[in-house]
């Protein structure tokens, strides 16, 4: 297209177009005119170019901008000279030279006449720029709509196919939806008083009642609560879940609302129900979910039902928001016998609901979908088995077989005292065990673990000691004792035993298992254990690291002293985790010292004040021939007495070296060329220390730093 021009009369104006300037450093400059318009049709296009003064009194003839309108198609789109490119931002967006607002905009009455002849009378305006961007807000709302139409179109068609609510919708959610009732009394000191009852709508003689007190109704029997009239002006019931399924189409649908009752004690005969639709899941034959909610969408800015899920303010989420949880509820069944999806009727779901007071069937066909033996569960009479599976959303063991029994793993026998008895998940853990055990165990004794969730699994440290019901009876007379729930002992049991064995005890002793007090025992064993942690260590490592005490016996040639320190060797195991205990250093958790001096790669010895031989000064690590490896005190550090030592431990290696055999100058041989390797292991790693006094440094240095070689 042709690029517009500016017209003389527009020249003229910008050359008397002289800026403003205050005194003040705080004063902007501001032109009084600025902007300059011109507009033309160009192929059934409004063309409208946007000039500044600066551009104009310079002898520039090119817009700053131009906007391109096509009305027919309603859109826009514009140029920006200065970049070179097309852009869709509006005006408000456009940035301006200095000094420059479209407050003032100058256009002649030809280019005006235009802009409104094209555009419409109802974006005339005095100021020609707000005319033209009120037009492009509007153009910009209408594109949002038409394009969140395709969103919206999609949804309403699944939405066309959801049914009225039945003729007796209300009635049923007054009778049996809403199951909070009240008899409202006025008070008297008669002992006979004359109440309403919300139910049944009557006028019943009560006695011995109290405000907020629960009892049943004397005519319709039917639970409810009590209220003092003039107690409070206003009563409301607790919001209660009900659902409705419908067919939808090929698929049904389960539609979730929520409902209460308002009694003003004015007029408490003349209750106001409330009752909303908050969600609705459509499912398909292979139980795909498509999901709904009520709320108001901000793509065509109207209350529908919008696809997704349910996010509520809540004030205990991050972010204030969260999910809108589902419960149980009531299921109006009469719906149910004229949804012609098969998948419905196959499903189980008219079962459960016929023995179940409320249902949350969403939850229920989520894990029908996960699971399929959930149906097989419901028609067999397991219902407490179902209830968790679809409340915990647990699962069982299950697989492919010729009965119900064998799938889960029990048999015919079995499966009925699963029923009989309600057994849920643990009560089946119980019967699988016994199937195994080939042993019976009493009913009310695999009731009771249920009834506590101590399955199976958590009792496997005694059951090869104890049958069944002695555990029971075992736990019953130690939660009496203790005054705790018997699941919370079974922990503290494990715990003692395991002390017990380690402390060397005969744990098949039916004294030493079966301990009368087990709390008071086990809080001993645990004091014992502190007493005794050094030497139950000591074992542990005896046993795994063989050989370690004859090591230990054969250091005492590298023991020296003189008028200031000694060394001392370690007569066994102890005396280094005592020796690691008190200064807190590495030797503490760690088994790389003992599989050294296994191999007699370096020894652990112990540099002591002469004057203090029982208190521990320094830990050294020493190869076969006197070299140190490493010489430590409190918390693996190194403080400034330890150059003092270095004197010592030099003359300490010189009369070594006369003591050594041929055996040791080999094995010193081999544990240097081991240091080496590891030191340049070390370095190539680039492994740092981040202890105390060491942050960030590399290890090898500090290994080498420490380093005293045997030079005699």
């Amino acid at each position: 297209m042709k690029v517009l021009e500016p017209s003389e009369e527009m020249v003229l104006a910008a050359e008397s177009d002289i800026p403003a300037i205050g005194n003040m450093a705080y004063e902007r400059m501001e032109y009084p005119i600025g902007l300059f318009i011109q507009a033309e049709m160009d192929e059934n296009i409004l063309k409208i170019g946007f000039f500044v003064t600066d551009i104009l009194t310079a002898g520039g003839r090119r817009p700053l901008y131009t906007l391109f309108i096509d009305k027919e198609n309603d859109c826009f789109i514009g140029y920006d000279y200065r970049l070179k490119k097309w852009t869709n931002k509006m005006l408000d967006k456009i940035e301006l030279p200095k000094g420059v607002k479209g407050d003032h905009t100058w256009c002649d009455l030809n280019s005006r006449s235009q802009i409104w002849e094209t555009l419409g009378e109802e974006y005339k305006k005095d100021n020609v720029c707000y005319g033209l961007f009120h037009f492009e807000e509007q153009v910009r709302e209408r594109q949002k709509i038409q394009k969140h139409l395709k969103r919206t179109t999609a949804w309403d068609q699944v939405m066309k196919y959801v049914r009225e609510t039945p003729k007796d919708w209300e009635k049923w959610l007054k009778r049996v939806g809403i199951t909070q009732n009240y008899i409202f009394y006025e008070y008297s000191r008669k002992k006979n008083i004359t109440g309403y009852c919300t139910w049944c709508e009557k006028n019943v003689v009560v006695n011995g009642v109290k405000h907020n007190r629960t009892g049943k109704c004397p005519n319709c029997r039917h639970k409810i609560q009590y209220k003092a009239v003039g107690r409070q002006r206003m009563v409301k019931s607790k919001e209660e879940t009900a659902y409705l399924l419908q067919t939808c189409g090929d698929n049904f649908v389960i539609r979730e609302f929520r409902a209460d009752v308002k009694y003003d004690m004015v007029a408490y005969t003349k209750p106001v129900y409330n009752w909303r639709e908050l969600r609705r899941y459509v499912f398909d034959k292979d139980l795909n979910e498509k999901k709904f909610y009520w709320g108001y969408y901000h793509g065509t800015e109207e209350n529908r039902w919008i696809h997704g899920s349910l996010n509520t303010y809540n004030p205990y989420c991050w972010g204030n928001w969260g999910y809108e949880p589902r419960y149980p509820g009531h299921i109006y069944k009469k719906s149910l016998h004229g949804i012609k999806n098969n998948q419905l009727k196959r499903s189980g779901f008219h079962e459960l609901v016929r023995k179940s007071e409320t249902v949350e069937p969403v939850a229920y066909f989520h894990r029908l979908k996960q699971y399929p033996y959930l149906e097989q569960l419901i028609k067999a009479g397991l219902n407490e088995l179902a209830k968790e599976i679809i409340e915990n959303n647990t699962s069982v063991f299950y697989k492919e077989a010729d009965s119900l029994g064998h799938a889960l793993g029990i048999d015919k026998f079995r499966l009925n005292r699963l029923r009989n008895n309600h057994g849920g998940k643990v009560f089946l853990q119980w019967l699988t065990y016994e199937k195994g055990f080939e042993k019976v165990i009493k009913d009310n004794v695999i009731a009771w673990f249920s009834k506590w969730q101590i399955c199976p699994e958590d009792l496997l440290f005694v059951l090869d000691r104890m049958s069944p019901e002695q555990i029971k009876n075992y736990l019953e007379k130690q939660a009496k004792e203790s005054e705790k729930k018997p699941k919370e002992l079974i922990g503290t049991w494990q715990d003692y035993l395991d002390m017990a064995l380690k402390l060397g005890m005969d744990v098949k002793d039916p004294i030493i298992y079966r301990v009368r007090k087990l709390e008071k025992r086990h809080n001993e064993l645990v004091q014992l254990m502190i007493e005794k942690k050094m030497d139950i260590k000591a074992e542990e490592i005896a046993e795994k690291f063989p050989g370690i005490e004859n090591v230990c016996e054969n250091l005492r040639k590298y023991e020296y002293s003189d008028h200031t320190f000694q060394i001392v060797a370690p007569r066994k195991i102890k005396d280094i985790l005592e020796e690691g205990e008190e200064l807190q250093h590495c030797i503490i958790g760690k088994d790389t010292y003992f599989a050294r001096m296994v191999k007699q790669e370096s020894y652990l010895l112990f540099l002591r004040k002469k004057n203090a031989p029982q208190k521990p000064y320094y830990t050294l690590e020493v190869e076969p021939d006197g070299t140190v490896r490493q010489k430590r005190t409190y918390f693996n550090r190194q403080n400034p007495d330890i150059k003092q030592a270095e004197k010592f431990l030099l003359r300490w290696q010189k009369q070594l070296s006369r003591k050594l055999n041929k055996e040791d100058k080999m094995l010193s041989i081999k544990s240097r060329d081991l240091r080496k390797r590891e030191i340049e292991d070390l370095r190539e790693k680039k492994v740092k220390v981040n202890g105390f006094g060491f942050t960030g440094k590399l290890l090898a240095d500090i290994l080498e730093e420490d380093l005293m070689e045997n030079a005699a």
